[in-house]
């Protein structure tokens, strides 16, 4: 799931939303002549824009009279182009916010995959690639594409050290390591899809919900029991992602 599609997924939870397709439009507008909806009623809201490339952008001004949303210059509107609407209630940086808190506060150490380091010839030591430390398992693919266990290596010092069976030239190195999720900026940046997007979504929602009560001091009605429906939906997906994390392989050999 990319990243556009995760903070859609956790606006449409959080706002009212409405999934439909424009009627017209054009860099600064999109029109859909089916929406009934009061005059400025999405005003500052956003539009989730199912281009080629997706964009989201924040509404200036919606005009009832022409079904008219208004926006800052983006890519070009036509008939027929998805969009989903969102009324104004959590910025778009919150959501964001709330995304990436989930994947520090609530996912946390996950196992990550590194197969960039290529073996040479009668090599003991390798330099482990920027951010890949605390090493569980290291493969060797063969050319059959087939994957073997080793278990005759050690992390030191940021390299990996083969004590025995030292992989052959041009085989492949697969290194599985503990890493928390890159933090995701763009919104073609991906989830990693091991992860369970229901938890995702629900525990963003958890964090944009306290922000939004810091906001406004409890006072609007329905807010805590929200809280307590995406607190309680987040703690059932979390419970069956189970234990994601790989003991390390024990050392078979020494020199």
């Amino acid at each position: 799931m990319t990243f556009y599609e995760l903070i859609r997924s956790v606006a449409k939870q959080l706002m009212e939303a409405r999934s439909s397709a424009a009627t017209g439009g054009s860099t600064t507008t999109l029109v859909d002549a089916l929406l009934d909806a009061p005059n400025d009623y999405y005003n500052g809201g956003l539009l989730f824009v199912d281009h080629a490339t997706p964009v989201i952008n924040k509404i200036t001004d919606w005009a009832s009279a022409t079904f008219t949303f208004t926006f800052a210059t983006s890519t070009a509107v036509t008939a027929t182009t998805k969009y989903t609407v969102v009324n104004e209630r959590f910025p778009l940086d919150v959501i964001k916010n709330a995304i990436n808190q989930c994947l520090v506060e609530d996912v946390g150490a996950i196992m990550m995959v590194d197969e960039s380091i290529v073996a040479e010839d009668d090599t003991e030591r390798y330099a482990l690639p920027d951010g890949v430390y605390d090493v569980r398992r290291v493969e060797i693919g063969t050319e059959d594409e087939t994957w073997n266990v080793n278990y005759s290596w050690q992390e030191e010092l940021g390299e990996l050290r083969f004590l025995n069976d030292k992989p052959s030239e041009g085989e492949t190195i697969r290194v599985h390591y503990v890493a928390t999720h890159e933090e995701l900026i763009d919104l073609d940046d991906v989830l990693d899809d091991r992860l369970n997007v229901d938890m995702i979504v629900h525990a963003a929602c958890v964090h944009a919900l306290q922000w939004r009560i810091t906001k406004v001091r409890e006072n609007e009605p329905g807010l805590k029991d929200k809280l307590a429906f995406h607190e309680l939906k987040a703690a059932f997906a979390k419970s069956r992602m189970g234990n994601r994390l790989l003991n390390r392989d024990p050392i078979h050999s020494r020199l």
